[in-house]
């Protein structure tokens, strides 16, 4: 017999009296009767907490934020209402992700629309439904966003990714923010790219954004990348004369 007492350490599990699994008060053994499996089950009580921690975190330090859910980690219209309740962003990074968010009556104004190598039609359908911020990891892309927006006679946010150049302790398969990153402008191009970016009509700039990868248990890096990019900040206010007003920090953080 496996001594589940000791294995048991992640928070909802739990035995009860009759030493089934349960996980959030809800026996392991009927769910897979009534759903049968693979079943996926998640804790609607440990995301509204997950998401208060952040929230209080950043609160306690008196700065002004806005969090963001990546709905990459899982997507669906229960998960949108819970979100929209705890009152995050959503981070979505397909037409998919994009419609299901809309679907369940998810503001657009606090949808960012992620991904690279973004289609023309998924840049259309983010335009038409007034998506409130595009991140823009490219040249093409940023003036394909730009002719689009032109058509359309609208004029879109955008947050351009920039890889930091800033190495993590997690398998190098997940690693995003390196120098050699196929994700993003490195930031060294950056200053030459704001240019780019100024003479858009149809463009407006929002801010800088970075992201170094997945399964990250450490915040170092975070701090190193942070360090950077604000050095970058102060770099495109002495070259342009703009302030960047908002830096999103990616996610990655291990579980």
């Amino acid at each position: 017999m496996i001594d589940l007492d000791n294995r048991i350490n992640r928070e909802g599990f739990s035995l009860n009296n009759s030493g089934n699994l349960e996980f959030d008060q809800c026996e392991i053994i009927k769910l897979a009767q009534k759903y049968k499996t693979p079943c996926y089950v998640f804790s609607e009580t440990i995301i509204r907490k997950k998401c208060r921690q952040y929230v209080n975190a950043f609160s306690e330090r008196n700065v002004t934020f806005e969090m963001l859910y990546a709905g990459k980690a899982f997507l669906v219209k229960a998960m949108c209402n819970i979100l929209k309740e705890e009152g995050f962003s959503l981070d979505v990074s397909s037409g998919g992700e994009l419609y299901t968010a809309l679907s369940a009556g998810f503001p657009p104004n606090k949808i960012f629309f992620h991904g690279n190598n973004k289609s023309k039609e998924e840049i259309e359908f983010a335009l038409k439904e007034k998506v409130g911020t595009m991140m823009v990891d490219s040249e093409y892309e940023l003036d394909l966003i730009d002719q689009i927006a032109e058509n359309l006679n609208t004029k879109l946010g955008i947050i351009l990714r920039v890889t930091p150049g800033i190495d993590t302790h997690t398998h190098k398969h997940i690693q995003t923010g390196q120098v050699d990153s196929k994700f993003g402008i490195s930031i060294d191009r950056v200053p030459n790219f704001m240019k780019k970016v100024l003479s858009k009509e149809h463009i407006s700039y929002n801010g800088l954004h970075f992201h170094l990868g997945s399964q990250i248990f450490d915040i170092s890096p975070y701090v190193l990348a942070i360090k950077e990019m604000v050095k970058l900040m102060r770099k495109i206010k002495d070259l342009e004369g703009i302030d960047t007003l908002n830096l999103n920090l990616g996610g990655g953080l291990g579980g």
